[in-house]
Parts: C-alpha cells; structure tokens; sequence
C-alpha cells in the first residue's frame, strides 16, 4: 500500500474488518467507457486494501420473466437497477458490518443463487452506470469519477465485449444501442457528470495509467485533510 494513503482504522482478517473510515470512490460513464478496467486498476494499484463492487451485480432478478420478456426488457434504465439494495449494503460496509451482496448474470438476465459477502476495507470502489443517479448513493461517495468516452468508440467497445463475453449477437446489440441504450445515455447517465469531482478520458493504457496516478493523488490528498 502506497505510503501515502492514510487511513484510520486496522485492517483485520475475520468476517469482519475494522476500518474506521471506509474510502468510497465512485466510477460512473456510459456503456463501455472503461469503467471496470479503470475500477481494476485502482483495485490492483492498492492491492488488498481496495474491493470492488459494481452496480451490474444489483440488476434487478428477471428470471421469473419469460426468455423473450427479459430480451426485450429495458436495462438500460435506472429503474433496472436494485439501488436501493446497493445503498444499504454500500452502508452497511460504511458502518464496518460485513455485507451479502447479490451476483447476476447477463446470459440469463437473473441473479445467481449464490450471492457474495463482502467486508469493509479501506477502500471500496462502486462502479456502474447509475452510481451517480441517486442523492443518497452520491452521499456516501467520497470521490466520485466520471468516465467522458465519444459515443462511437463506446459502442465498438460493446460490440466487442457483448459478444464475446456476454454471448450476444450482433443484431440484438445494435437493436439495444438504438432503442435504449443511446437515448438512455443522454437522459440519464450524461446529466450526472455535472457531479463528478473528476473527469477522466480512458482511451488507451497510457490514458488509464495515467488516470490512476491521477485518482491516486486525489485519494491521498483527500484522505491526509481528514487525518
């Protein structure tokens, strides 16, 4: 961990960890902006003392809607999204309990049987689309980045991701991007860069390296005024 970091509390194995002040940091952009490999790389550049959780866990469960019900369903709204869920369990670690938290997957569109428990650390990074979207979600969020990626890359990056990992075709990605995900963008998730405490364009590894020393530095500063 980077000297630098200053933190209270004692990082504890168990159930759970005291840690006095839990440092949130929030990761917000559009569909495909970098948000989970930005995410990773704070993750990685903190190692054990960083945990991610991200709003795609928190979709809300379909699987008691019909296979085409959940194809057609729109997930590109925050009401998809279980926030109310994410909030409390993003206050329960703010208060050092250990949390169950929900996992999802995209190929059925439902959550998996088995969730995950997660324990307070010392710094908890909550990336997804809506993370902004909600007043008392933004609250708990101590540093809030936002992701600014032009619409046309974004949208390459989903087709790749969409169907090689999510096993999609490349129809129903491009029928998605048209019908929700684009006008969704521009309703929702765009407005909520005004809340951003930092804007960050990812476009390449340099890009993402040097946003990491970036939010790093801003971590350190931040958590030093409170001590």
């Amino acid at each position: 961990m980077p000297k630098s970091l200053m933190v209270r509390g004692d990082h504890l194995d168990g159930k759970n960890k005291a840690v006095d002040d839990c440092f949130f940091v929030g990761v917000c952009g559009g569909s495909a902006s970098g948000k989970s490999h930005l995410s990773r790389k704070i993750s990685d550049f903190y190692h054990d003392s960083a945990t991610i959780i991200s709003q795609d866990d928190y979709y809300h469960d379909n699987s008691h809607l019909t296979k085409y019900e959940r194809e057609i369903k729109n997930y590109d709204h925050p009401d998809a999204i279980d926030l109310g869920l994410l909030y409390k369990n993003l206050s329960g670690l703010k208060s050092g309990v250990s949390v169950e938290a929900p996992r999802y997957s995209f190929e059925s569109h439902g959550r998996m049987a088995s969730g995950q428990t997660v324990v307070p650390n010392k710094i908890i990074i909550v990336e997804g689309l809506f993370v902004f979207q909600n007043p008392e979600l933004r609250q708990l969020l101590d540093l809030k980045v936002f992701l600014t990626v032009d619409h046309d890359i974004r949208l390459i990056r989903r087709i790749r991701r969409d169907v090689d990992e999510r096993g999609r075709s490349l129809k129903s990605v491009l029928d998605q991007y048209v019908a929700t995900t684009k006008p969704m963008h521009d309703e929702f998730i765009e407005p909520a860069s005004q809340y951003a405490d930092q804007l960050i364009s990812c476009l390449d590894s340099k890009d993402m390296d040097s946003a990491v020393t970036t939010i790093s530095q801003r971590i350190s500063d931040l958590t030093t005024e409170v001590n």
